[in-house]
């Protein structure tokens, strides 16, 4: 299977399984740069941060382009897209397409848990050490049946596409809902009980499009090289 699954001359997008740490995921695949006549082999480094449990499309790049690239994600560029599926462990209670304004809040900057609190949540004035302003937006799922069988996902799938972004914040909205996302170790556990078995977390990054470069991740990887 190609993990590459686009590359330029100075970035790449490529597949990170589940259960992955992105920085491990993209120092062992050990990207081919080319450039005139020969190729030289260069580790990699993620411009940003899937979670460990998450799979899908990871941008990679050399150390020397990295920091660039972070701040253009950064800067929340309106022609980045980044559009994941997302599962949750109950049907949706409510209509909730459209896009959401709130806040990502928690006790430390590297809190294990994270809240999502909606923008105008009185909540969020609480003396938080860490808080931070997110956008996103709840689409229809973007795959059919077949496709969503393919990558291991259910009916209950839907999209989300990322407008601004911080850790835990997909999984976060979805637990503030009382419906956390199937096989979260985190987020679930507070509803129904210890995750079961190798359950895989109901998230994963389906599209990333920049102007230089795009990737759609069709398939799920559950395993490491």
């Amino acid at each position: 299977m190609n993990f590459i699954l686009a590359q330029t001359h100075n970035m790449a997008i490529v597949n990170k399984p589940a259960k992955c740490h992105s920085d491990e995921w993209a120092a062992a695949l050990n990207l081919e740069k080319h450039g005139g006549s020969a190729s030289e082999v260069l580790t990699w480094v993620p411009a940003h941060r899937l979670d460990y449990e998450t799979s899908g499309c990871l941008l990679v790049c050399p150390p020397d382009f990295v920091d660039s690239q972070i701040q253009v994600f950064r800067s929340h560029d309106p022609r980045i897209e980044k559009i994941y599926l997302a599962e949750p462990n109950y049907p949706l209670k409510a209509p909730l397409f459209g896009e959401h304004r709130g806040h990502i809040v928690g006790r430390y900057r590297r809190s294990k848990t994270v809240q999502y609190l909606e923008e105008g949540d009185p909540r969020a004035r609480k003396k938080w050490h860490s808080i931070q302003n997110v956008i996103h937006e709840i689409l229809p799922c973007p795959v059919n049946g077949n496709e969503l069988a393919q990558l291991g996902l259910g009916e209950n799938t839907i999209g989300v596409r990322l407008l601004s972004g911080a850790r835990h914040q997909i999984r976060a909205f979805f637990a503030s809902l009382d419906t956390p996302l199937v096989g979260d170790p985190l987020y679930r556990d507070q509803f129904s009980g210890e995750v079961v078995g190798e359950e895989l977390l109901g998230l994963h990054a389906w599209k990333l499009s920049l102007p230089e470069i795009q990737a759609t991740a069709t398939h799920r990887l559950t395993a490491v090289l």
